[in-house]
């Protein structure tokens, strides 16, 4: 498991064309810098041979419609898929409400992806949308779920799990390289220890730490599961 860097958080932002509204240097609306800041963590990656570009768990303020005010949990294999299997994040944010609202997969333009395909453990539709960027075209899978309300409060850091995408779906481009492909479903699990020990390496000033890993079956979503499926 490695640090979340800020190009993975760039990347992914940029190709689901969303501003990065300063977030490079701190100046994103949703990050804080004052001594009352509090901290929200959470790993993100992927599991069981998936090969997405970009997955992201999405938040923002509690009740806040503004596309422009969220920021991503964020997995990238852009240049090179790494070696580990998720990356961890620790944002240092104002203290008070947020919600996590969506989940995402995305691959570039050249993997040809298709419209979502349903299956017997996953009839709803996915939400697909197609972005194109100074990287090229994209292909994003959105899971919007109901959204969860998580507390930060200040000089505290709360936890909100560990989420690793599995594919739905696998296709052969040139050269015979495997590309994921409809989608993908989440694991959710709770990391606390291991993934707090990772966080402090980037916010070495996180001490209290609260747990707050919501249960899968909570969502209420066939897309955010407690296990992988058989």
């Amino acid at each position: 498991m490695r640090i979340m860097p800020i190009r993975a958080i760039t990347i992914l932002l940029i190709a689901l064309s969303i501003s990065l509204g300063g977030c490079a240097s701190g100046r994103h609306p949703l990050l804080r810098t004052g001594e009352d800041a509090g901290y929200l963590v959470a790993s993100v990656g992927e599991i069981n041979g998936t090969n997405y570009e970009i997955v992201g768990v999405w938040f923002r303020k509690k009740g806040d419609s503004d596309p422009h005010a969220v920021l991503p949990f964020a997995y990238s294999s852009i240049p090179t898929k790494p070696a580990e299997d998720s990356m961890i994040g620790a944002y240092k944010l104002n203290p008070g409400e947020y919600e996590i609202y969506a989940l995402s997969v995305g691959e570039g333009d050249y993997a040809k992806q298709p419209p979502f395909t349903p299956t017997k453990e996953f009839p709803a539709p996915l939400r697909v949308k197609f972005n194109d960027t100074m990287m090229g075209r994209f292909t994003n899978y959105w899971i919007d779920i109901t959204p969860i309300t998580v507390v930060v409060k200040p000089k505290v850091a709360t936890y909100i799990g560990n989420y690793q995408a599995v594919s739905l779906g696998t296709r052969t481009g040139l050269f015979g390289k495997k590309y994921s492909t409809n989608g993908a479903y989440f694991v959710l699990s709770n990391e606390v220890e291991k993934d707090t020990a990772r966080a402090k390496k980037i916010q070495p000033a996180i001490a209290e730490v609260i747990n707050m890993t919501p249960a899968a079956q909570s969502i209420g979503s066939p897309y955010v599961r407690g296990k992988v499926l058989e």
